[in-house]
């Protein structure tokens, strides 16, 4: 429902793991938005920033805050 009536945001994937027959699974977007202020469109756009979810948790404060969305108080927490 929330995909064909556009009620303006995306539901989050941590309603449960993701089956792992699937390739990738969505693991990298459920480990993402397991982190503190972090949700469904943000763990999308730093995946599609970094690559992988090594290089996000790797990335420096400033490497973080180059990736659109990402304010000061995400980029330290």
């Amino acid at each position: 429902r929330h995909t064909t009536e556009g009620l303006g945001y995306e539901v989050p994937l941590r309603t449960g793991k993701p089956k792992a027959a699937q390739p990738d699974a969505g693991w990298s977007l459920f480990v993402l938005e397991s982190l503190p202020g972090v949700g469904p469109k943000m763990a999308r756009s730093l995946l599609e920033h970094f690559g992988s979810v090594l290089a996000v948790t790797t990335a420096t404060e400033a490497d973080l805050r180059k990736c659109p969305g990402v304010g000061p108080k995400t980029a330290t927490g």
